[in-house]
């Protein structure tokens, strides 16, 4: 069967505020700290971390930080995931990764948005 381009999903381009998370967390030091160097990127592209986690269970993933980046109506959840080897990192938007804890972090930012009506 053959396959033409038309019928190719267009490639998703990453938003300026993960492109510019993924180089602020590039000039981090993560071996010297993963979770200060996620909450430095995070600072420094406006962001905000949520919270961050070990996941050893998870192939090619040692911990990984769930950042918020955007306005609060309009915000972008990130996953920035530190390597088995503990230098690497990548980051992958929480809409489109696999890795469990994108789900976990959908989950939660949608909690903690409702917790000013449940705390009314």
């Amino acid at each position: 069967m053959e396959t033409h381009a038309a019928n190719a999903p267009a490639p998703v381009r990453p938003s300026l505020e993960v492109v510019e998370l993924e180089f602020a967390l590039d000039l981090e030091d993560v071996k010297a700290g993963f979770d200060e160097a996620a909450a430095a990127a995070a600072r420094a592209t406006g962001g905000a971390l949520l919270f961050t986690m070990p996941t050893a269970a998870i192939a090619d993933c040692s911990r990984v930080a769930v950042i918020s980046l955007g306005e609060r109506g309009d915000h972008e959840l990130v996953l920035a995931i530190l390597g088995e080897d503990g230098i690497s990192t990548r980051i992958e938007t929480a809409a489109e990764s696999s890795n469990p804890i994108a789900r976990l972090a959908r989950s939660w930012s949608q909690v903690m948005a409702r917790m000013p009506a449940i705390a009314a």
